[in-house]
Parts: C-alpha cells; sequence; structure tokens
C-alpha cells in the first residue's frame, strides 16, 4: 500500500474537444489534406470476445479473440470529392482508402498532444444528395472500418 500513487484528475488536464487538427490522406493518390468541414470524429476498437463455459463453474469466462476498428464523423456538406471517388468506384471496381490523423492538442492544457492514426479507412456510406430549407446549414454524417491504428504521441505531462 504504500507504493500506491494517487494521480488526481485535475482541470488543466482536461483538454478542449476543438483544439487539434484532422488530417486525411487518400492511399490511391497520396493526397494529405487538412480535414477542414471535419465537426465531430470518433473511432473505437471493438475487442470481439468469446464466452468459454468451464466445467464446474456456473458462469462462463471470456477471452479475446479479436477487434475491429469502427469509426463515424459528422461534417460539413461542402465538398464532393468522397462522392466523386465513391462514383469512380462505381465505374472502375477500384474503391479507395484513407489515412486519418487525429491530433487532440490543446495549448492550454498541462498535456502534450495525442495523435491517433487511423490506417486504410474504407467508407460504409456516403450521403449522395441532400437538401434541407429549414437548415442554417447542411453537414452530414459518415460512417467507417479501419484495419490498424498507431498512437505515436501520447498525454504526457508538459515539461
Amino acid at each position: 500500500m504504500e507504493n500506491e500513487k494517487i494521480d488526481y484528475m485535475t482541470p488543466d488536464k482536461v483538454i478542449s474537444g476543438s483544439q487539434g487538427m484532422v488530417w486525411v490522406t487518400y492511399n490511391d493518390t497520396n493526397e494529405r489534406f487538412a480535414f477542414a468541414r471535419l465537426i465531430s470524429l470518433e473511432a473505437k476498437a471493438k475487442l470481439n470476445k468469446t464466452a468459454l463455459p468451464i466445467l464446474g463453474r456456473s458462469g462462463k469466462a471470456h477471452k479475446i479473440g479479436s477487434w475491429e476498428g469502427e469509426g463515424s464523423a459528422k461534417m460539413y456538406y461542402c465538398d464532393s470529392t468522397m462522392r466523386q471517388k465513391v462514383a469512380a468506384y462505381k465505374k472502375t471496381g477500384k474503391m479507395f482508402t484513407m489515412d486519418i490523423e487525429v491530433y487532440n492538442d490543446d495549448e492550454t492544457s498541462s498535456l502534450d498532444a495525442q495523435c491517433t492514426t487511423l490506417k486504410n479507412c474504407l467508407l460504409d456510406e456516403i450521403v449522395l444528395a441532400k437538401i434541407d430549407a429549414e437548415a442554417e446549414y447542411i453537414d452530414e454524417d459518415i460512417s467507417f472500418t479501419f484495419d490498424d491504428f498507431d498512437i505515436p504521441d501520447t498525454f504526457e505531462l508538459r515539461v
């Protein structure tokens, strides 16, 4: 017990949701750009477990078998690039993938920036056309999967 350390959460560690940057690289063209029309993005590693019956136990134990990368994003509806790439897929059968780099970087926080790179992202669906006479602005939601990820920079106390 004497080696335990309590690290209380302090307000200076809170990361502002709007501080940071997202970069997208289309893997078919290696074109990299700031994903400025993004409103929000969330990516998760879904852990797939198997329930294992064990002789002599009334409950089951669980074992991780694999993981799957899933993500979603909300963005302003003001760019046709992805729609054009999906139209090209319709004609050629060759679908694009993209890598998405997410930087959480709040200079007012006592923590360094975190970078997470989602690799080989593949769209689940995309809006082809949208209009709304009552909307102040038009946005769209996308969902995607990814095959791999790296976290090359993590939240660490600034020195």
